[in-house]
Formats: C-alpha cells, sequence, structure tokens
C-alpha cells in the first residue's frame, strides 16, 4: 500500500495540471472550435525551472512532512506535449532520500480533458485525467484511490503571473480528512536546461 500511495501522491504533488474547456464569459465572443490557443497555454504554464514547497497540515500515513521539489518542464511536441522530470527531497525512516519521476502531458480531445502519464522509479505509474478552469486559471483534479478502499484525491492551485503557486490537496475518505497539505512554488528559470534535463531523464528511465 505504501508504494501504492507513494507513487500516486508523487504524482500529485508535481504542480501543473491541465485545463478543459469552459464556457466564454457572458458578452464575450466565443472563439473559434478549432482554436487551439488555450491548450498552448495550459500546457505552457509549467515550463522552465520551478520550486515547490509541500507542507503537509494532516498526515493519516505518518508524521506531517514538508516536501521540497524541483523540476524542470520543456515541450516534448511543441505546442501539444511537454515533457517533466521531477526531484522530490523527503524524509523516510531510512533518512533524507530524493525520489525522481518523469511525466508526460498532452490533451486528449476525445475526453476534452488533459493526460498525464508518469514513469516512477523505472516503471509506469498510475496516470490521471487533468482539468482547468479557463475563467478562473485554477487547476483542478479528482481521483479515486484503489487503497484505501473509497479514498478520492483532491487537487486545486493557481499560477499567478506565471511566477507564483498556490494550491491546496487533499485525500478524503468519506467525511475523513486522511491527508492535507498546502502547496506553495515559484518559477525560477523561464526556460530549462537540456543537459540537465537529459541527465535527469536518463537516470529515471534507465532504472
Amino acid at each position: 500500500m505504501k508504494k501504492i500511495f507513494a507513487g500516486l501522491l508523487l504524482l500529485l504533488l508535481v504542480v501543473g495540471l491541465g485545463k478543459s474547456v469552459q464556457a466564454q464569459e457572458q458578452g464575450t465572443p466565443a472563439k473559434a472550435v478549432n482554436d487551439t490557443d488555450w491548450i498552448v497555454e495550459a500546457l505552457a504554464v509549467r515550463l522552465g525551472e520551478n520550486e515547490v514547497n509541500h507542507k503537509a497540515l494532516v498526515n493519516t500515513f505518518g508524521p506531517q512532512t514538508h516536501h521540497k521539489e524541483r523540476f524542470l518542464c520543456r515541450w516534448l511536441e511543441k505546442g501539444k506535449a511537454i515533457e517533466m522530470v521531477s526531484e522530490m527531497e523527503q524524509e523516510t525512516e531510512q533518512g533524507n532520500q530524493t525520489q525522481r519521476t518523469y511525466m508526460v502531458c498532452r490533451y486528449d480531445p476525445n475526453k476534452n480533458l488533459f493526460v498525464q502519464t508518469m514513469t516512477f522509479e523505472g516503471k509506469s505509474g498510475p496516470g490521471i485525467d487533468l482539468t482547468w478552469d479557463r475563467k478562473t486559471s485554477r487547476f483542478e483534479a479528482e481521483k479515486s484511490l484503489p487503497e484505501p478502499v473509497g479514498a478520492t484525491v483532491e487537487l486545486s492551485f493557481k499560477w499567478t503571473g506565471n511566477k507564483t503557486l498556490t494550491g491546496d490537496h487533499k485525500i478524503i475518505q468519506g467525511d475523513k480528512v486522511l491527508f492535507h497539505e498546502v502547496i506553495t512554488g515559484k518559477k525560477i528559470k523561464t526556460v530549462a536546461n537540456d543537459q540537465e534535463f537529459e541527465q535527469i531523464k536518463a537516470s529515471i528511465l534507465r532504472k
């Protein structure tokens, strides 16, 4: 169970989600059906080098902890898909460890959602479907977990001016909050270093 939870949690902790098409404000002309500017905008918000802090307020899986994360993001297919590498420093029973993850996110027109996949320690992890409220520019996700039985992940956060991040992440089982953390972050560089990206990516995929 710990491995399943760790994989799902790491996936959700990596900030930056996609969005779904929302209705235009009243009085604002609707964009053309084939307009893809909003898709590019949603994907591009994560580009570059980012630093994120995760502060646990409630954690029934263990002690309240703080995690520091650094992730690099670049275009995998310009305007259509991004790829990310994440390095997260976390406390474990064996001491402080760095966990690395590789992810790809692209828009699925059939689902009208952004689909994100993950490779965790050289193995494929659980994916997640992502939405973005175009009116509020807020990212949201909800996913049922295989364990604990009946538990659901809820995530909501927002980039402001493409520079700072604030968010909220919960795991809920019925009326009980099993996990709750607040997320804050900032963009350090608008372009990721390709050489460093390749090195981290290789270290993840070759395991």
